[in-house]
C-alpha cells in the first residue's frame, strides 16, 4: 500500500491516477499464464500414460518372474499361470487389491520348464494385464513367449483398449 496525500491507495488502480498496475498489464499477464498452461497440458497427460503403463510392465514383469520361477520349482509338469498371482501382486481372482488391474488369461494356460534343456514350453501369448480402474481402463499390457525367438519373452503395450499393440 501506498500513502500518498492523506489517500491511501489499493494495489490495483487505473493508470491515470499513476499508482498500481494498469489494466492492460495484468490482463496480459493472466493471458501468459493460460497460454502457458494450455501447452504444457497434453505433455502433461502423456506423461501420465506413460507412468501408468509402467505400473502395469512392472506388474507383468513380476508375474512373468514368478511364473518361471514355479515352473522351475514343478520342472517337467506344467505350472498353471494362476499359481502365480498372489505372489506377484494379485489376489487368487487375478485382480489387484484395490481392484485397478487385472490378469487375462492368454492361450497358454500352464507353464512347462523342460528339465533338461532348461526351455520353457508356451509358445503363444501368455497373459494380458489389463486396466479396470478409472484412467487405467485402456491400458493392456501382452506378454507372449516365443520359443524361437530372441529374447524369448515379448511385452507389447496398448493404450486404446487393446485395439493396437505396438513394443513397450
Amino acid at each position: 500500500m501506498v500513502a500518498r496525500a492523506g489517500r491511501t491507495r489499493t494495489g490495483i488502480e487505473s493508470a491515470t491516477t499513476g499508482g498500481g498496475f494498469p489494466f492492460l498489464t495484468l490482463f496480459l499477464g493472466i493471458l501468459s499464464a493460460g497460454f502457458l498452461v494450455a501447452i504444457s497440458a497434453p505433455p502433461y497427460r502423456g506423461y501420465v500414460q506413460d507412468a501408468r503403463t509402467v505400473e502395469a510392465r512392472l506388474l507383468a514383469r513380476s508375474l512373468w518372474t514368478v511364473i518361471q520361477s514355479h515352473a522351475m520349482a514343478s520342472c517337467g509338469t506344467p505350472s498353471r499361470v494362476s499359481y502365480g498371482y498372489s505372489s506377484a501382486g494379485f489376489n487368487n481372482g487375478g485382480s489387484t487389491v484395490p481392484a485397478r488391474w487385472r490378469v487375462a488369461a492368454g492361450g497358454a494356460t500352464t507353464v512347462t520348464l523342460d528339465c533338461a534343456t532348461g526351455t520353457i514350453t508356451a509358445d503363444q501369448d501368455v497373459f494380458t494385464i489389463a486396466g479396470v480402474a478409472s484412467g487405467v481402463d485402456s491400458i493392456r499390457v501382452r506378454l507372449a513367449y516365443a520359443t524361437a525367438a530372441t529374447p524369448p519373452t515379448h511385452l507389447t503395450c496398448s493404450v486404446d483398449s487393446g485395439s493396437s499393440f505396438k513394443p513397450c
